[in-house]
């Protein structure tokens, strides 16, 4: 009995080139390295749990806020000006 290969999807290379929502997610939330997005404001917008982890808080305890708010003050004042 020979099997017959499935023939292959014709994909455009666009939609292959982007990544899903869910494969970013992932791939933010399982790296060792610190990821985090902050506003205009400073407000973190995106933080990972290696981000929290450095910081001593939640990631939902970062969300939204400021390094003033997450960090001690000389912490925070450093963390600005670099």
């Amino acid at each position: 009995m020979r099997l017959r290969r499935k023939p292959r999807r014709n994909h455009d290379v666009a939609s292959r080139a982007e990544p899903s929502e869910k494969l970013l997610r992932r791939l933010v939330n399982d790296t060792l390295d610190l990821v985090f997005i902050k506003d205009r404001d400073g407000r973190y917008l995106v933080a990972n749990p290696a981000s929290a982890l450095v910081a001593g808080r939640t990631v939902n305890e970062i969300l939204g806020h400021t390094d003033e708010d997450v960090f001690p003050p000389e912490e925070a004042r450093r963390l600005r000006e670099a």
